[in-house]
């Protein structure tokens, strides 16, 4: 064999061989890169759960601010319930004394009923 058709061979050989790893290379590079698009896909799908989730979060968080400033102006009114309710309480307790100092008298029960 001579020089020059050794290097030939070798020089194809190396050619080969570089292919081969250039295609190689490049088809674990294509699957990573369909193995990223499905990461990426999934990733989507997190986020527009995530935005759902925030969505509803907002929604609840939203009635429960108002759920609170209406309990607060029933608490208000409760309130201003219970002290007109006490206010009444005092002016029936006197309308009634004052009934009774009427129909009874201001002696009642110092001097006996008459007998019929």
């Amino acid at each position: 064999m001579t020089v020059g058709r050794t290097a030939d061979k070798l020089e194809r050989v190396d050619t080969e061989k570089t292919v081969r790893f250039l295609l190689e290379n490049q088809a674990r590079f294509f699957a990573g890169l369909e193995e990223l698009r499905g990461a990426v896909n999934e990733l989507k799908q997190t986020v527009d759960e995530l935005k759902r989730n925030q969505n509803d979060i907002e929604t609840f968080g939203n009635g429960m601010l108002e759920m609170t400033t209406r309990m607060s102006r029933l608490t208000d009114q409760v309130s201003k319930l219970a002290d007109m309710q006490t206010h009444t309480v005092g002016r029936v307790k006197f309308l009634v004394d004052t009934m009774d100092e009427l129909v009874r008298g201001p002696l009642h029960g110092l001097i006996p009923a008459p007998k019929e």
